[in-house]
C-alpha cells in the first residue's frame, strides 16, 4: 500500500545493523522496565494484547488505506501464529520485515543464569573438602608422613593421598535458614514500594539506598555476635543464594526475556566476590586484604537495585518517582 512502518519511534531506519540493533534494545528496555506508551497501555490490566497504530506526517493516504493496514494487521498475526506455532510475542522485532525468534534469543539468559548455577555448584563442592593440613616447620620437625590410597579403575591403576578423598559433614542449617529468611526480608522493601504514594517514591527509594549501606553490615555484626561464621558457612551460604538466584533468572527469561538478561547482567559480579575459592574450610573465615573488602562491598553497593534505578532515572533523566509507579503498577496487574 506504501505505508512505510517505524517501529519503536525509529522514525528514520536505515535497515543497517546499528539501526537494528537500536531498534531491538528499545524494545527490550521497554519489556524489561513494564513501561508503558500509547494508548493501548491501557488493556495491561485486563491481559489483553493490543498495539497502537498512528499516522505520522502528511501523506496522500486516506482513512481507506488505515482500515486497510488493520485488516492487514490482523491478517498477518493469525499467519504468524499458523506458520510459528507459537505466540507472535515471542519474537524481537529489528525492523518492519526483520525478527529475532526465541530459539535465538533465549539462550543467551539462560547462559547468564547457569553462570550462577555453575558457580554455585562449584562452591558447594569446596564445602565438602576437609583443611589442608598445615606444613611442616623448617625447625627440625620431622615431616608429616602421608598417605595414599591405590584406585582401579577400568585396568588404570592411579594413586591419590587419602587427602583429596575425604569429605566434611556440611552444615546446612544455618546457611539455609538465613537465606530463607533473607529472601522472605525482601517482601517488606515490595510492599513499601508498592503501597507508597508516588510524591513521596523518591524519598523512599533514597532511604532504602541507605539502608542497603548500612543494613547488611548491621546484620553480619548482629549475626555474628550469636555464632561464629566459619568459612564452612560462608561459602554455603554463597553457594544456596548462588544456587536460588540461578534458578530464580531461568524461570523470569521464560516469561520476561528482557529483564531477566538485564538482571543477570548486572548481577554477574555477585559470582567473584566473597570468599575467595582458594580459602580453605577453617573455623574461621579467612583475613582479606582491605583492598579486596572495598572492591567487594563497592560493587555490592553499586549494584544494589536501588543505585541501579536511581543511576538509570539520572541518566535517561526521567523521574524516579513514575519509573517506581509504573513498577509497583506492572506488579498489580
Amino acid at each position: 500500500m506504501g505505508i512505510d512502518v517505524s517501529l519503536q519511534r525509529m522514525w528514520k531506519h536505515g535497515d543497517s545493523y546499528r539501526d537494528r540493533l537500536q531498534t531491538m534494545l528499545r524494545g527490550m528496555v521497554s519489556q524489561g522496565l513494564g513501561h508503558t506508551s500509547g494508548p493501548h497501555s491501557s488493556f495491561i490490566p485486563y491481559h489483553v494484547d493490543a498495539i497502537t497504530l498512528q499516522a505520522v506526517g502528511n501523506g496522500w493516504h486516506d482513512e481507506m488505506a488505515m482500515g486497510r493496514c488493520v485488516e492487514g494487521t490482523f491478517r498477518s498475526l493469525n499467519n504468524l501464529l499458523e506458520h510459528f506455532h507459537q505466540s507472535f510475542f515471542f519474537y524481537l522485532l529489528m525492523q518492519s520485515q526483520r525478527f529475532v525468534s526465541i530459539g535465538t534469543y533465549l539462550p543467551s539468559a539462560m547462559l547468564v543464569a547457569v553462570n550462577f548455577t555453575i558457580m554455585a555448584i562449584a562452591l558447594w563442592i569446596q564445602s565438602g573438602r576437609p583443611p589442608k593440613p598445615a606444613m611442616a616447620s623448617t625447625t627440625g620437625d620431622k615431616p608429616r608422613k602421608l598417605e595414599a590410597e591405590v584406585i582401579e579403575h577400568d585396568g588404570m591403576v592411579a594413586v591419590v593421598p587419602k587427602e583429596e578423598l575425604a569429605m566434611v559433614e556440611r552444615k546446612l542449617f544455618l546457611p539455609v535458614v538465613l537465606v530463607v529468611a533473607f529472601h522472605f526480608l525482601g517482601a517488606v522493601p515490595l510492599y513499601i514500594f508498592n503501597n507508597t504514594h508516588q510524591d513521596i517514591l523518591p524519598q523512599t527509594l533514597t532511604f532504602s539506598a541507605l539502608a542497603n549501606v548500612f543494613l547488611p553490615t548491621l546484620l553480619a555484626i548482629l549475626i555474628s555476635g550469636y555464632t561464629t561464621m566459619s568459612t564452612h558457612r560462608l561459602v554455603l551460604l554463597h553457594c544456596f543464594s548462588l544456587l536460588l538466584f540461578g534458578m530464580f533468572l531461568a524461570t523470569l527469561a521464560t516469561l520476561n526475556f528482557s529483564l531477566a538478561f538485564l538482571v543477570g547482567l548486572l548481577a554477574a559480579p555477585l559470582s567473584f566476590v566473597g570468599i575467595p575459592m582458594s580459602a580453605e574450610n577453617g573455623d574461621r573465615p579467612p583475613k582479606l586484604s582491605v583492598r579486596r573488602q572495598v572492591a567487594c562491598n563497592a560493587v555490592l553497593h553499586l549494584l544494589s537495585p536501588p543505585i541501579v534505578v536511581w543511576a538509570v532515572c539520572k541518566l535517561v533523566g526521567v523521574d524516579a518517582g513514575a519509573v517506581l509507579a509504573e513498577a509497583a503498577f506492572g506488579w498489580k496487574v
